[in-house]
């Protein structure tokens, strides 16, 4: 779990280039991208 929130912390600082504005679209894109694979993952056991 602590890899996984230093992982984030790590991809939000990187993508955002140091600017707050930039972390915080970076931080929502990678929650973005979450929920697209747990959607998918839901639809996946619809079926």
């Amino acid at each position: 779990m602590q890899r996984m929130v230093l992982l984030l912390i790590v991809v939000a600082t990187l993508t955002g280039c140091g600017t707050a504005r930039g972390v915080g679209h970076g931080v929502g894109e990678i929650f973005d991208g979450m929920g697209d694979d747990f959607r998918s993952l839901g639809d996946l056991f619809e079926r």
